[in-house]
């Protein structure tokens, strides 16, 4: 599926996310349910939106810039980022 996608000029993908997590103290299973959306354009526009039940945050490249911003903490942090996404990843 990676290979293919990297043949695309643009594309938008959506993902829905469970993870389990186990409590040291009483060996308990807690699901916590997500879900993940990305906007591609290649080689030099990404947005990703993750929102679960433990947290939501926005990431933005633009070709010179990576931005996070977490909305429920109120934060953002930006840094100088490489031309091309397969560079900034």
């Amino acid at each position: 599926m990676g290979g293919f996608l990297r043949t695309l000029k643009a594309f938008t993908l959506h993902a829905d996310t469970t993870l389990d997590e186990v409590l040291d103290d009483t060996g308990q299973k807690i699901k916590f349910g997500g879900m993940v959306d990305f906007d591609v354009r290649a080689p030099d526009r990404l947005r990703v939106e993750v929102s679960s039940d433990r947290k939501q945050r926005q990431f933005f490249y633009d070709g010179k810039t990576i931005t996070l911003y977490g909305q429920r903490v109120k934060y953002y942090a930006s840094v100088p980022a490489p031309p091309t996404i397969r560079e900034m990843f």
